[in-house]
C-alpha cells in the first residue's frame, strides 16, 4: 500500500500587523511566500528546551525566516521598543499566526491584527 502526500501551495504572502498600544502607530510585515515545515521541526526542539533562552532562540528563528529580509531589523527595532508594549505572550501568538498560515490552516490571533 502506497500513501501519497501532496506538498502544501501557499495562496498569497503573508502579513502581519503590529499597533502600539494607542494604536497611533503601526508596523506591517511582509512574509516569504512559503516556509518549509522542517524550520518549525527546529522551533518545536527548541521551545521544549529548559532555558528561557531557548525558547527565546526558538521565536527569534521563526521570525528570522519568514519575515522578509529588510523586515525583520524593521521587526525587533519595534518589539525592542518598550513604547510599542510587545510581550512574550504576543511573540508567541505571532509565531502560532505563522505556523497556521504556513501549514494551510491559518487563523486570526486576538492579539495580533491580521487583514486575509
Amino acid at each position: 500500500m502506497v500513501k501519497t502526500f501532496k506538498g502544501y501551495q501557499p495562496i498569497g504572502v503573508p502579513e502581519f500587523q503590529l499597533d502600539s498600544p494607542d494604536e497611533k502607530t503601526h508596523l506591517t510585515v511582509k512574509c516569504v511566500p512559503f516556509l518549509p515545515g522542517s524550520r518549525f521541526l527546529d522551533f518545536l526542539t527548541l521551545i521544549n528546551g529548559d532555558s528561557p533562552g531557548q525558547m527565546a532562540e526558538a521565536l527569534d528563528g521563526i521570525f528570522k525566516a519568514a519575515i522578509v529580509g529588510e523586515q525583520y531589523e524593521a521587526f525587533k527595532k519595534w518589539i525592542e521598543d518598550p513604547v510599542n508594549g510587545v510581550t512574550i505572550e504576543i511573540l508567541g501568538e505571532i509565531s502560532g499566526y505563522l505556523s497556521e498560515v504556513y501549514s494551510g490552516r491559518p487563523t486570526q490571533p486576538s492579539l495580533v491584527s491580521v487583514d486575509s
